[in-house]
């Protein structure tokens, strides 16, 4: 749970992590998720930057930073070389009435399908670097009627529609 930890001690955790996963030439994602222990971007940011581990970096998901709340200041101010993957997704700016943010986090839109600010994010991703690994990341009751090739296809179609509309080619 959030705050269970003192913050020293999470980056030191985090620190020790990333030293035992180098030992072995891997890299070591830590990704923000609202509903868990590191529920923003500014604070998966603060145990990266704390740790200063050279394989330490960020998942960053478009819908944790909407969900959290995260601000596209503190986007701006990573640096790219610290943002290792990006998962794009979509939806409403605001949960509709009745819409848990557990419920929301399963019904996620493919890139453009919806409201997210997914121009704007590749734009300033693409400005610093972050942009070197870029996919959907999708979980939503619709894909139960598309088939995996379907999928597939508004996958790859979805992310490169996405990257064009913020200026990125592909």
């Amino acid at each position: 749970p959030l705050n269970s930890m003192p913050r020293d001690e999470i980056v030191e955790h985090y620190a020790n992590i990333c030293k035992r996963a180098a030992e072995h030439g891997l890299v070591c994602d830590l990704e923000f998720i609202p509903l868990w222990g590191v529920p923003t971007l500014a604070m998966g940011w603060d145990i990266v930057k704390g740790a200063n581990a050279p394989n330490g970096g960020l998942v960053f998901d478009v819908w944790h930073f909407v969900r959290s709340k995260s601000t596209i200041d503190l986007l701006r101010e990573i640096p790219g070389d610290k943002i290792h993957c990006v998962q794009l997704n979509d939806g409403p700016l605001d949960l509709p009435a009745g819409v848990t943010i557990k419920d929301n986090c399963y019904d996620r839109k493919f890139p453009g399908d919806g409201e997210f600010p997914n121009s704007e994010i590749i734009a300033i991703l693409a400005e610093t670097g972050g942009l070197r690994e870029v996919g959907p990341e999708v979980f939503s009751p619709m894909l139960k009627s598309m088939t995996a090739e379907d999928v597939a296809a508004k996958s790859r179609q979805s992310t490169r529609d996405a990257l064009r509309a913020a200026g990125v080619e592909t």
